[in-house]
């Protein structure tokens, strides 16, 4: 079975170059076709097709009070009623943020976006500015198959893989505060690369079991494993190369769904 590959930017459709390509109206309803989507679709039942609408101020309003207790909660309310097409605890994570970005570029025509950060060189604040619909998206190829089994260098362990979908993202989290008030520790690399792991030699295993297995393999198995989780990842790169205003240094800046991400600042003179 051929392994799967994220396509490079330069093989993709002119379609899938745009990441937020202008909504398909969908002729039966008020949402569009979002036609691509990080996954390609292949990860999902055959025929599947999400439709989507931009933001009401309604939702917008909801999405300006984010936090992190919120978080998760405020986001599924707003996908489960501005996106069709699946239930969104049926969504893949790298699917949701994809979809997070899709309606702010759905919403406003100008999708430009202002936000301030703290230069990492000169230590001021300095701001950065970007359209919300030029950030780098990794493709998955439409020829993922997910029977395939990773067999490593050394150990007699194979693994398969799936994707986290929004529903699992809860499990996660209580799996790692239980890890606070327990003995066995594990670090975040560890438990993203075992919530990844479907099966192991054709078992499924608990989560805290397959930390375990990923935590005492042997250093070139280990390096092996992760290589292969990180070629076959995908979504979107919520990184902006911002360069300061002040010294002219660049820095990478992970972009918040703060209030201002959903809510653009006009300037009328």
């Amino acid at each position: 079975m051929s392994r799967p590959k994220i396509v490079p930017e330069n093989e993709l459709t002119p379609t899938a170059l745009n990441p937020f390509p202008e909504a398909k109206k969908v002729e039966t309803d008020n949402y569009h076709n979002i036609e691509i989507i990080p996954s390609r679709y292949v990860l999902y039942p055959k025929g599947t097709m999400l439709k989507g609408r931009g933001l009401k101020n309604i939702e917008v309003k909801k999405l300006c009070t984010l936090n992190e207790k919120n978080y998760n909660r405020i986001i599924n309310e707003v996908i489960s009623s501005a996106i069709v097409g699946l239930p969104v605890d049926e969504l893949l994570e790298q699917d949701k943020i994809y979809l997070i970005f899709w309606l702010r570029a759905n919403t406003y025509k100008n999708s430009n976006f202002i936000s301030e950060y703290t230069c990492e060189h000169c230590g001021k604040e300095a701001h950065y500015h970007f359209d919300v619909d030029k950030f780098d998206v990794k493709y998955i190829e439409e020829t993922y198959d997910p029977s395939f089994e990773l067999k490593l260098l050394n150990s007699d362990y194979s693994f398969t893989f799936k994707f986290a979908k929004i529903g699992d993202t809860e499990r996660i989290e209580q799996f790692k505060a239980s890890l606070e008030h327990g003995l066995k520790k594990y670090d975040d690399e560890t438990i993203a690369i075992a919530s990844l792991v479907n099966t192991v030699n054709s078992e499924q295993k608990t989560l805290s079991k397959l930390c375990e297995i990923i935590d005492k393999l042997e250093p070139e198995d280990s390096a092996y494993l992760k290589s292969y989780v990180e070629e076959i990842d995908f979504g979107v790169s919520p990184l902006v190369k911002a360069e300061c205003n002040h010294c002219q240094e660049v820095t990478e800046v992970p972009v918040s769904f703060r209030a201002d991400f959903f809510v653009p600042k006009y300037k009328f003179r």
